[in-house]
């Protein structure tokens, strides 16, 4: 038995990364040699001992059960160390880190989490596709804001007139910096 789609889901943007899967599907399908570049795909194997921590910790019983709520607090202070480190940037690892299961997950559901219908989330251009499921499923209203390309690895945010003209609830300022992506929170006053 088929079930029919939710209105949500069917008002939810066409997915740009599934649409490129389906592009490089039908060269393969012709025989063409793809390299997929396109979803961050590791182009070399998984070094050795990563592996094999892996498979010792997976036969640990004590990593046999669910993860923690609000995450690995060794694991969120390694992260905050590794802020800092490598990128200057101080995080409180409990207040500012979040585990989740990818990034995607955590920007599609940035404006469940909050904002309310209506509001507004301004986002950055060129930006993420999947930015705008975030937008479908909350229920919110969008505006773009230019990155402009400092070098060719920093992008910064260009704001002024939409900082002066909108009363936004939250804005989503992605920027690359070696090669990571941070995401910053401007919550409305």
């Amino acid at each position: 038995m088929l079930f029919e789609e939710s209105d949500l889901l069917k008002a939810l943007p066409e997915q740009f990364f599934a649409g490129l899967v389906a592009k490089v599907n039908a060269k393969v399908a012709e025989g063409a040699d793809v390299i997929n570049l396109g979803q961050g795909n590791p182009d070399q194997p998984t070094y050795d001992h990563i592996v094999e921590a892996l498979c010792l910790s997976a036969k640990n019983p004590a990593s046999h059960k669910y993860s923690q709520f609000r995450g690995n607090r060794p694991f969120k202070e390694a992260a905050a160390s590794f802020y800092e480190k490598h990128y200057g940037v101080d995080l409180d690892a409990e207040r500012e880190i979040c585990v989740m299961g990818g990034a995607k997950i955590g920007l599609v559901e940035l404006p469940l989490a909050l904002m309310n219908p209506g509001d507004l989330l301004l986002l950055p251009d060129p930006g993420y596709p999947d930015y705008l499921s975030g937008v479908s499923l909350g229920r919110v209203a969008y505006e773009t804001f230019p990155l402009k390309m400092i070098s060719c690895q920093i992008w910064m945010p260009f704001l002024r007139r939409q900082l002066a003209e909108l009363s936004l609830s939250i804005s989503i300022i992605r920027i690359i910096r070696r090669g990571l992506w941070r995401l910053r929170l401007f919550m409305k006053s």
